[in-house]
């Protein structure tokens, strides 16, 4: 889409497409922008290179990445303009400095403060706040706000204060002068000479956070298995001797990704939450905040760092992926995931937000298999969702490669924001892909 809202596509779109497909390559990554003028050929050629094995694409959902940025202050003409930087972030390159590594928030850290009194189970330092005693429900969602909250404002005033000496620390006047507006200030766009100075928080892992709180509700305060107390006892003990306590945590019907009403409800309450608390907010540059909803793979570095959650996931495992439920939780197909991810208004995050689909190479081969394919992507975009990627692949296939990694150096899988080959990953990585691939339709 151009700055008038008219379908750009052409002959080179296709040529980018065709050649990056021929070649066989993981890198680079493609950004697919998609309008209501983009032709479904074209878009039915990029699904072809993912089904094959070639899957160095996300589709982004102009409609939502143009609300959401004309929600934070960029003008429509600009924000029509936008280009995904990164993995799939949303900016305007040329009146914007959307700087979008600021940094993030955990939000299975919150839960667990909210069990620690405010400080990390492992080191004992302080990194929350003292919500104190809780004996009710409310209550202990009021904890977990104070605690996102606490979390939120420190990293928003650390990189605030960092922004004031951007320009000291790495001036750039090769860039500035790809800037109008910095060319006729004479201001350095890392000074706030950019029409736009924008920086960004990341909030992570939104479904552990999602199923630990439905874990709280029905295991504490509805079926009075444990008090709150007894259970922040045993998420600190890792769940030892309490495994019939985990199998019912981890089985409960209240799970994020299978379009279950409370599930759902307590998603979109605290998206909400998340993204009012940052944007807007004014930043160290001139500019304001913006909030995103993704993890890309600190997932891994983040579970290792959070105690056991009330989910049934022990201590270190990996907490959960961008938009996407915890692995082997969504147990209702990809249409319930679906619905589960576009309750939330994802024009609330113009940092971007991303959903990670796997799909069975039956469910996806031959023109039918393509043309659903084809929908499951609109469907998607129809409901609010803005960015989409994945894998099409079986889980015996992965394991194969797990075992004989040499006879499958060129299988390249979709690990966030890029590619990579499935046998450079760590054996971490692998086995969440299998197990993904195992729930996969």
């Amino acid at each position: 889409m151009d700055k008038d809202g008219q379908d750009v596509t052409n002959e080179m779109s296709y040529l980018i497409v065709s050649t990056y497909n021929s070649l066989d390559i993981h890198s680079p990554k493609i950004h697919i922008r998609v309008s209501e003028g983009t032709p479904k050929d074209f878009i039915k050629l990029v699904l072809r290179c993912i089904r094959g094995g070639n899957s160095s694409f996300v589709f982004v959902n102009d409609r939502i990445g143009i609300k959401s940025l004309m929600g934070v202050g960029i003008d429509e003409t600009d924000a029509r303009d936008f280009v995904p930087i990164g993995c799939y972030e949303p900016a305007v390159w040329g009146v914007e400095i959307g700087c979008t590594g600021n940094g993030g928030v955990s939000l299975p850290k919150a839960v667990e403060l909210v069990f620690t009194n405010g400080r990390d189970h492992a080191s004992g330092i302080m990194c929350g706040v003292e919500t104190g005693r809780i004996s009710t429900y409310e209550e202990f969602l009021s904890a977990l706000r104070a605690q996102i909250a606490y979390m939120t404002n420190k990293a928003a005033e650390y990189v605030t204060e960092i922004e004031r000496h951007y320009s000291e620390i790495n001036p750039d006047p090769l860039l500035s002068c790809q800037y109008d507006a910095s060319v006729e200030s004479g201001i350095d766009v890392y000074e706030g000479g950019a029409k736009y100075n924008n920086s960004s928080l990341y909030m992570y892992s939104i479904a552990t956070l999602v199923d630990s709180v439905c874990a709280v509700r029905e295991l504490v305060f509805n079926r009075k298995m444990f008090t709150l107390d007894e259970l922040g006892e045993i998420l600190k003990k890792d769940w030892q001797g309490h495994e019939r306590e985990r199998a019912i945590a981890l089985h409960l019907r209240q799970k994020y990704g299978n379009g279950e009403p409370y599930a759902d409800s307590v998603a979109v309450e605290m998206a909400e939450y998340c993204a009012s608390l940052l944007n807007n907010r004014p930043n160290g540059r001139g500019g304001v905040f913006k909030a995103a909803l993704f993890t890309i793979d600190r997932c891994f570095t983040i579970g290792k760092k959070t105690m056991a959650t009330p989910d049934g996931r022990h201590t270190g495992e990996p907490t959960s992926k961008n938009l996407c439920a915890t692995v082997g939780m969504d147990r209702q197909g990809v249409t319930s995931l679906i619905n589960s991810v576009t309750a939330i208004d994802h024009s609330k995050f113009p940092t971007g937000s991303v959903l990670d689909i796997v799909l069975h190479p039956s469910a996806v081969s031959g023109e039918e298999g393509l043309e659903a394919f084809f929908h499951i992507l609109m469907t998607y975009f129809k409901k609010g969702g803005f960015a989409m990627h994945g894998n099409i692949f079986d889980a015996e296939t992965l394991k194969k490669a797990q075992a004989e990694p040499e006879l499958y150096k060129n299988l390249q899988v979709r690990v966030c924001g890029w590619n990579a080959y499935f046998v450079d990953l760590s054996v971490e990585e692998q086995n969440a892909f299998i197990r993904q691939a195992e729930n996969a339709v």
